[in-house]
């Protein structure tokens, strides 16, 4: 897979979220799920994902992008400056894992004060190499 995708959701409230899957196999072997509050106000996320036809895990607590991008890259890697970095950040959470080749559904839900957790549509992807397996011939 070497793809990003991107939908917007807008919450029973009025607020407006972004939903993200991001993977390039031939830079990363990290899969990467993003929810970014766009408007409105910040309220608790969580993630899961599992592979196609399989049972869904339990719920995890999404973590702040920051977080995530120290799991996904070294320190020295990351050269943006720290205000741009923070601004791009701020009201991003997260999750990241290495993905074996398979069909997965990544599932997300949203805290709604007046309705309960609310979950976003599903969405499916595929990973068809690792990095190991990227590259010439």
């Amino acid at each position: 897979m070497n793809e990003l995708r991107e939908t917007s959701h807008q919450l029973p409230d009025g607020s407006w979220v972004a939903l993200q899957l991001q993977c390039d196999a031939l830079y990363s072997e990290w899969t990467c799920f993003w929810l970014t509050f766009i408007v409105g106000k910040i309220r608790p996320a969580w993630y899961r994902f599992f592979p196609e036809g399989t049972q869904p895990p339990e719920w995890k607590l999404m973590k702040p992008a920051k977080a995530v991008d120290k799991q996904t890259a070294p320190d020295d890697d990351l050269d943006e400056d720290p205000e741009d970095t923070a601004r791009h950040n701020k009201g991003k959470f997260g999750a990241a894992r290495k993905l074996s080749k398979g069909r997965y559904v990544f599932q997300c839900k949203v805290a709604a004060a007046t309705t309960g957790d609310l979950e976003l549509p599903n969405v499916e992807f595929e990973v068809r190499r690792g990095p190991h397996g990227a590259g010439w011939g």
